[in-house]
């Protein structure tokens, strides 16, 4: 299917070959449901959750340029010449089977395949393992579930309290503690410290990326 998008396509964007282009993926699958999470090049997390009657919750993060940077270099120390998929251990359809693509850069896509109690090698455990931090990560900083955990406000951002009122981000206040916003429906400014954003709000849609005026 790739493919043949980009045989429709031939223009590409770099920042929407980055959104597509995978370099982790760790999905395990069982008779009542299936888990994956990726890591793309362009630092998005995501994590995808299916259950028995294929209802299907999704989580999504964001990764910083050098946190995404420092996964990569993780990844790519690890010596991947001797791996090779697990051999065949406990099986049963209540039980996880999982398969691992990685494709560091400037190296072909590796596969690999495994029960999720079968004995791994080294190698392949380093990672899963970061496969499995990644998770965590999207989890932890999907903002439909709170804001990022390490959300800095920019101007233009729009933030959404438990009651549903939308707040714009305007500037920063005189001393740089503090954060002034504008109510998007309603005549109301709150100021409030950059700490205090995540107790008052649930949810982040960001804004243009210029830094705040000070």
């Amino acid at each position: 299917m790739l493919v043949g998008l980009a045989l429709a396509s031939p223009v590409v964007r770099a920042e929407d070959d980055l959104r597509s282009r995978e370099i982790l993926w760790l999905d395990c699958a069982s008779e009542i449901g299936s888990r994956d999470v990726t890591l793309f090049s362009n630092g998005t997390l995501r994590v995808r959750s299916r259950g028995p009657e294929e209802e299907v919750e999704m989580w999504l993060g964001e990764l910083t340029p050098d946190e995404t940077q420092a996964y990569v270099n993780r990844l790519a120390e690890i010596d991947l010449r001797e791996a090779e998929s697990a051999r065949s251990g406990v099986v049963g359809e209540w039980l996880e089977q999982c398969e691992v693509r990685l494709a560091r850069p400037g190296e072909a896509e590796r596969r690999f395949r495994f029960g999720r109690y079968d004995s791994l090698g080294l190698a392949l455990s380093r990672v899963v393992r970061i496969a499995e931090e990644l998770e965590r990560e999207a989890m932890a900083r999907d903002a439909r579930h709170g804001l990022p955990v390490r959300y800095q406000p920019r101007p233009g951002d729009v933030l959404i309290d438990a009651e549903g009122m939308r707040f714009e981000v305007l500037r920063f206040t005189a001393d740089g503690g503090g954060v002034e916003l504008a109510a998007t429906d309603w005549p109301l400014i709150l100021y409030l410290g950059v700490e205090q954003l995540r107790e008052r709000f649930v949810a982040l849609e960001r804004g243009d990326g210029r830094e705040l005026p000070r």
